[in-house]
């Protein structure tokens, strides 16, 4: 003969959750009320099918919350690298290079740049983007140190998908509204 109470035991989790059948959940509900006891062994039972029952609302909550952001500017910012990288290279034959790290934020970056001669006082050197419509924007003045090199933090004044071109050109200090002198480095593609 096949202990009922064992039947019961193998039958709580299914209880708690509501998944037998009629006749079953009423033998189950009977056997409770006739011993106090099973309170205590259904407790458990009971308290994971509520955190089930909770984890699936949540779950479904926020596979809903990933549809909705599935498009538009948020997923895109986010799907972006965090920085762009644009290689200059020099004008006419030059050894010059510089690496221009553009920060996604559009607004900040930094510059590495060698090869670049040392400049007289009162002259500089200038970055700048030149947009696909527009006049040149600057985005940093510098001078280099007696190895060519310099370390520049930059302004990103336009966003790199909107921009035909960087060169750096050498200015008068402190600096041009637009280009006057003839292109150092450039870089007509990026990553």
């Amino acid at each position: 003969m096949i202990d009922s109470s064992e039947h019961v035991v193998d039958d709580l989790a299914a209880y708690a959750l509501g998944s037998l059948e009629t006749g079953e959940h009423a033998r189950v509900d009977e056997h409770v009320a006739g011993c106090p006891s099973w309170w205590f062994r259904a407790a458990p039972w009971i308290a994971a099918a509520v955190v089930a029952a909770w984890l699936v609302t949540w779950n479904v909550r926020l596979q809903s919350e990933l549809t909705r952001y599935t498009q538009g500017p948020q997923v895109e910012k986010l799907a972006r690298r965090p920085a762009r990288l644009v290689i200059l290279t020099g004008a006419a034959g030059s050894q010059a290079s510089a690496r221009v790290f553009a920060a996604v934020d559009g607004q900040s970056g930094h510059m590495a740049i060698t090869g670049l001669a040392r400049l007289r006082a009162g002259r500089v050197y200038q970055l700048w983007f030149l947009p696909k419509a527009g006049p040149a924007l600057t985005a940093a003045t510098f001078t280099v140190d007696a190895d060519g090199r310099a370390w520049v933090v930059i302004r990103v004044p336009a966003d790199l998908d909107d921009t035909r071109g960087l060169i750096v050109t050498e200015e008068a200090a402190p600096g041009s509204p637009a280009p006057t002198g003839p292109p150092l480095l450039e870089a007509r593609q990026w990553r």
